[in-house]
C-alpha cells in the first residue's frame, strides 16, 4: 500500500473518548476560557459533521 493509499486517521480521533471523560471529571476546575475553548472544539466537529452528511 502506497502512502497515496492509506487512510490518515489523527491519532486524535481515537483520543476523543478520553479528552471527553477528562473535560466530564474536571469540569468543575474548567475557567470560562476553558469552557469555551471547548464548545468551540465541539462545534467545529459537529459543523464538519453536519457538511459530510449532506
Amino acid at each position: 500500500m502506497t502512502i497515496e493509499q492509506e487512510r490518515l486517521t489523527p491519532w486524535l480521533i481515537h483520543d476523543l473518548p478520553r479528552i471527553a471523560w477528562i473535560v466530564e471529571y474536571r469540569l468543575a476546575e474548567l475557567t470560562t476560557q476553558e469552557r469555551q475553548i471547548v464548545r468551540d472544539a465541539i462545534a467545529r466537529m459537529q459543523r464538519a459533521l453536519d457538511q459530510d452528511a449532506i
